[in-house]
This record gives structure tokens, sequence and C-alpha cells, in this order.
């Protein structure tokens, strides 16, 4: 009897330790918040070239000629013009979040530090397998056009001598992009200042071939090769469109990169969100103008799909310009899967300092300042990636990761706006102070000084309606457990409304133009669970931050809550295999988090050390839960 008491105490023990994994949270000091291992050398230029390096290359180069071709045709501009506005709002989240906390693991750290452990995990290990694959789907991008110039004569022989893995004659396995990612993963390995060099050079080419498409392609193009009226815009109806704005965000990721560099920035508070709102601009401005030139150089359903570009100019016989673009474009993608795989390794290296991986991925060369274990092997798994898997797959997987890793991102930052960080800056002339105990202090009395003169607001009560008012009032008199309890509630009542909301949107929207009663009764009730916990975080008074982020995102809530919307809902626009695999992917990510990273995290560590005492102690910290 007494072993089986002791077994069933052990099985308890575990089981409560796992569910205080799942939501404790990443705890980072104002003191060390900067320190790092890393290089710091980067400045906003730099931060601006790597996310232009990043962005500009397989996504406008390939994808769009695949999605002019197969899924949007013209209206493929509009496609563009949608992702482009929902990564505008997600770069904002990072904008703020990455000049507030200037840490290497970007949306992972972010989603750790609000979220807790799990979701913290959930998210870089979906960024971890976007990085991975992303790198994979721009070298199969680079193979296709230089294979371009041989008549595709390397994909036949291969097809012909090797093989094929899958029914297609595009499943081969792809040698050329194997050994790109090699060549890439040994120049990453050599240090951040020459991959900046690299970079440099390379992107100046790159922006210098999208001027010239686009120059060319309205002087040498014919405006009726976009043919006319409604139905030859949209040759695939609305869903089309959807279907290929959620694609497309692959064109906009790499913006998350310039928050990965963090560390490795001089000054992350100004640096980060001007880099990251200049560069969404500049992509935006250049991806739509590139693409109209494209269309207008050539009636769509005639553009191959592999390099577009380059059969484009071939289309109006400018034989030497498809040549130099091809040129250009090849450049252009080495520089995009170069930076691209330059995330992998800092992304492991965050992880693997908090415990989530094991400690050899955090481990940094003296030489390099680059942790070079990590970055050996996310490049020969995006070998691996490219060798085995066509690109039009690897894009489809790469999509989904993407929009849910910005998901949680949208809700970390809703969740670091409105829950109590016990830290001690100023902020808006407000005096914060530390908290006391949870227990024992009403929300309306910790953090903020109101003997302060600067900071208090005698007029803020006026400023409220009276329903806002009653609502601040019930809150305030919750403790700080209490109300960041609420808040968490009521995020996953959002977060959870949002996704049931947009399933029913996308799975019965036949029904619902049919009249039929459940799918509107489900409509409804997943309408007022978003509207009732929207409305609860558009009544609450935001809880300052300790220190001022260098960019805040405005309009939250309704910024972030339609970021969250809009990335979940696209994500449902992809196929239904695309999410298979990514389930695949995320199920082995769990193994690795029950099976090792609860019970190696450095926060687990912490917890069961003596806790310092906090009268005494001024010390700073960014949590988003206390």
């Amino acid at each position: 009897m007494a072993t089986k008491i002791s077994v069933r105490e052990a099985i308890s023990s575990k089981m409560s330790e796992v569910g205080s994994a799942i939501h404790r949270t990443k705890r980072l000091r104002q003191s060390t918040l900067m320190d790092t291992e890393l290089k710091r050398c980067l400045k906003t230029w730099g931060l601006i070239v790597f996310g232009l390096g990043s962005m500009i290359g397989s996504g406008v180069y390939v994808l769009t000629g695949e999605i002019v071709v197969d899924t949007a045709g013209p209206s493929a501009i509009i496609s563009y013009f949608i992702s482009g506005v929902i990564s505008m709002l997600i770069a904002f989240c990072y904008a703020e979040l990455g000049s507030l906390i200037p840490k290497a693991g970007s949306s992972y750290v972010y989603t750790y530090v609000a979220a807790g452990e799990f979701w913290g995990f959930i998210c870089g290990w979906s960024m971890l397998a976007e990085h991975v694959i992303g790198c994979a789907s721009i070298a199969r991008g680079w193979s296709n056009y230089f294979d371009s110039f041989f008549d595709d004569a390397i994909k036949n022989w291969t097809v012909q001598y090797v093989g094929t893995i899958g029914s297609g004659t595009d499943d081969y396995p792809d040698l050329v992009a194997f050994a790109l990612v090699l060549i890439i993963t040994v120049l990453v390995c050599s240090g951040i200042s020459i991959s900046l060099n690299v970079t440099t050079i390379f992107l100046v080419v790159n922006i210098g071939i999208l001027a010239f498409t686009s120059m060319f392609g309205f002087i040498w193009g014919d405006l009726s090769n976009w043919g006319g009226g409604v139905d030859a815009f949209f040759p695939y109806g609305a869903g089309g469109v959807l279907s290929a704005s959620a694609l497309l965000f692959y064109s906009y990721t790499g913006f998350d990169f310039i928050s990965m560099c963090g560390e490795e920035t001089k000054d992350p508070h100004k640096s980060i969100p001007i880099a990251t709102i200049s560069v969404m601009v500049i992509c935006y401005f250049l991806y739509s103008t590139v693409t109209a030139a494209l269309l207008t150089l050539c009636p769509y359903e005639l553009l191959n799909a592999d390099y577009a570009f380059t059969s484009a100019f071939t289309y109006v016989g400018r034989y030497g310009a498809a040549t130099m673009v091809t040129s250009g474009i090849l450049v252009a993608m080495f520089t995009t899967a170069l930076v691209t795989l330059m995330g992998c390794p800092r992304l492991a290296y965050s992880m693997a300092s908090d415990g989530m991986l094991p400690s050899c991925f955090a481990s940094v060369n003296t030489w390099s300042q680059v942790p070079v274990v990590s970055t050996v092997t996310m490049g020969f798994a995006a070998g691996i990636s490219c060798l085995l898997v066509s690109y039009s797959e690897l894009v489809k997987l790469l999509s989904v990761g993407t929009l849910v890793s910005y998901f949680l991102v949208a809700m970390s930052l809703l969740l670091m706006r409105y829950t109590h960080k016990s830290e001690t800056m100023f902020t808006n002339g407000v005096t914060l102070t530390p908290a006391a105990p949870d227990d024992a202090v009403a929300y309306g009395t910790f953090g903020v000084d109101e003997g302060s003169g600067d900071g208090a607001d005698p007029n803020a009560k006026q400023k409220d309606s009276w329903c806002n008012g009653a609502m601040r009032s019930f809150m305030r008199k919750r403790s700080a457990a209490q109300y960041n309890t609420a808040v968490q509630f009521m995020t996953y009542i959002l977060g959870i409304s949002l996704v049931l909301f947009s399933l029913v949107l996308t799975l019965a929207i036949t029904a619902l133009g049919d009249g039929d009663v459940w799918a509107w009764f489900l409509f409804i009730v997943l309408l007022c669970g978003v509207l009732i916990s929207s409305t609860f975080f558009a009544m609450l008074e935001e809880t300052p931050y300790s220190t001022k982020p260098g960019f805040l995102v405005p309009f939250v809530p309704y910024t972030t809550i339609l970021a969250m919307f809009s990335c979940i809902f696209l994500s449902f626009q992809l196929s239904g295999t695309s999410w298979i695999r990514f389930i695949i992917v995320l199920i082995i990510g769990l193994f690795v988090f029950f099976g090792y990273s609860i019970w190696h995290s450095k926060e687990r560590e912490s917890n069961t050390e003596p806790k310092p005492d906090k009268t005494n102690s001024q010390e700073m910290l960014i949590t988003g839960d206390e």
C-alpha cells in the first residue's frame, strides 16, 4: 500500500509541475537585459539591410509566379495589398516588443514573457521550422532559376539518372539546392560582420534588378495583357485572392529577423522599430510595382511559374534582359537564403539558453561569436529539406507556421499591455514602484506612485464613460493575481473565439449563404464571444511598462485583435494538407517540450532558489505575470 501511495504522490507531483510549467513566464532583469555573448555591432542601417535582404528574395521572384499562374491571376496585386496590411499590423507588434525586449529569441521570448513557457515554446518551435523551411524553399527556388540557364538540363538529368521522390517531376532530389545551403552555412559560421558585408553588396544588386524590371516592364509591356473585365482580373474568384494572400505572407516574412538581432544591435530601443517599419514600407512598394510590371510584360497564363520574370522578358523577345534579370535574381535569392539561415541559430541559441533545447545549441564560438553548433545543425536540416521536398510544398508548410507564430505574437502584445508588470522605471512621466505581495495589494494601489505630481492625472476619471469607469473601478479592486488571471482568461476566450469564428467562416460559408440554422447559430455564438472579449479589453485600462518602448502600437486593443483574426483566418485558407504537415511538426515539438524542455527550463531552476527580499531590492523585472 505504501508503494502505491508513493507512486501516486510522485505522479501527482510530476503532473503538478507540468501544469505549473505551462503557465510560468520568463523573467528578464532590467539590469542584465543588454548582456549577451553575441557581438553588438549593428546600427539601424545594418538592420534595414538584413531586413530587406531577408524579405526580398524567393517570395517575390518565385512565389509571385506561382501565385499569378495558379492561384490569383492579375488579382495577385490585391492579395499583396491584403497580406501587406496584415503583415504591417504584425510588424507593429514586433517593433514594440523588439524595442522593449531586445533578445535574440524574438517572438519566442515575447510569447514566453507574456503568455508562458508552453506558448513560448510553441511559438519558438514554429519559428525554427519557419526559418529552416524558409531557407530550404529559397534554395530550391534558386536552383530552379539557375537551371533555367540550361533549359532545365540539371532537373532532367536528375530525374533520369537519380529518379524522383514523389509522383510528380518536381519531386526530385535537388542536389544544387543542397550544395547551396552547405555553402551558406559555412558563410554564416564566419560571423555576422562578414555576413553583413556580403548582404549589403548583394542587396544593391537585388534592388537594382527590381528597379530594372519595374521600369522596363512598363516600357516593353502592354496593358492589354491584363485582360478585360472583372472575370479576367479575378480568374480564380475571391477565394483565390484570399488563398494567395495567405501564401504571400511568405513574401513579407523576414522583418522578424530584425528583432532576432536585438542582442547584436547597439541601440535596439531605437533601431529595431525604425528598421522594422522601414523595411515593410519599402517591400510593399517594391512588391506591388514589380508584380504590376510582370503582368504588363506577359499575360499571366503564359508565364512559367518556376521562373516567371525570366519567361516574361523572353515573351517580349528581350533575351539579354532575361539573362541579366535571372543573374540578378540568383544573387538576390542567395542573400535571402543567407539572412534566413542566420535567424535559425539565433533563435535556437535563445531557446537553449533558457533550457528549452540542449545546452550545446547555446555554445558560442569565441572567434566568430556565432552559435556554430546551432548554425551547422539548422543548416543541415534546411539542406535535407530542400533536397527531398518540392518548392510548392515547402512554401505551403511555411505559411501555416508563420501565421500561427504571428497570431501568438499579437496575443502576447495584448497580454503585455494589460497584465501587471512588477518593474521599476519611468513611463510617460508616471513613477512605477515595486509591487507589493499579490494577495495584499489591490490593483489600484500597486505599480503607480499616486503621490507623484507629474504622474497623477486628476482628470483621469472624468475622461472615462460611466461603463468604462464601472469596469475599471471593479478591476482596480482586484488583487494583482486576480487581475492578471482575469486578463489571461479573457485573452484565451478571445483567442479561442477568433479561431472557431474563423473556422466557421471558412468551412461553413456555403451553409451560411444557404441560411442553415446550425451555421448561423454557431456564427452568432462565436461572434458574441469575440465581441464580449474585445469589449472587455476596450474598456480596460492599460498597465504601464517599466521602460517606455521605442515604439507603441496605435489603437490597442483593436490593432492586435484585428491582427490575430487576420492571421488565423488566412491560415485556414491554406490547404488541409498544409495543416496536417504543420501539426506533425508541432507534435514532434510537443514531444521535445514535455520530454526535455520543462525539466531543464532555467525558470524551473530559478523557482527552486530562494527569492530575493523585495522590500530592499530595487532590481527590475520584466514579466507578463507575477
